[in-house]
């Protein structure tokens, strides 16, 4: 059985997860595959060996990227959802979780 702060608590989720629905990112999310490698690497030319390494390394570190600004972009729309929610709390109800 709940007591009161939990069920409180478990309310507040419940509020939060219904703002969360309702937020926007802020911006759009970063696609995935925006990075087009080279399409041909010159062995003969100076940099031929360094480009072949780079076409690798590079795509690989911009699907990293786009996993972490998309992540961001989930961590900010669930900061404003929160926020959402706690605006609507008094001070007692910010810092001692009671009602």
């Amino acid at each position: 059985m709940m007591d009161h702060a939990d069920e409180f608590l478990v309310g507040k989720y419940a509020d939060y997860r219904t703002a969360l629905r309702g937020v926007e990112p802020s911006t759009a999310f970063m696609p995935y595959g925006w990075f087009t490698p080279p399409k041909t690497v010159r062995l003969g030319a100076e940099f031929g060996r360094q480009q072949m390494v780079y076409r690798g390394q590079a795509d690989e570190a911009a699907r990293d990227l786009a996993n972490g600004i998309n992540h961001l972009i989930g961590l900010t729309m669930r900061l404003e959802a929160w926020k959402t929610v706690l605006d609507g709390l008094d001070p007692a109800q910010k810092y001692d979780h009671a009602p």
